[in-house]
């Protein structure tokens, strides 16, 4: 529903693939773009190198919204 938050827990994860975050992140932002997965996607209970792995892949993808 519209205002709603998606939380993704990364609490016993793994270091974060290419891979997943291919299929994962830019699964969403090819369906529904970026704004879409910056407007709804929290993420909780993560290492902060996970946050700058996923800031630093969402930058390198191309996006056309």
């Amino acid at each position: 529903a519209q205002g709603e938050k998606l939380r993704l827990s990364l609490e016993d994860a793994t270091p974060l693939s290419t891979s997943f975050m291919s299929s994962s992140f830019g699964g969403i932002i090819q369906k529904y773009g970026l704004t879409f997965l910056k407007d709804h996607l929290v993420l909780a209970d993560y290492k902060p190198s996970y946050a700058k792995d996923i800031k630093e892949y969402i930058s390198s993808i191309r996006i056309s919204e």
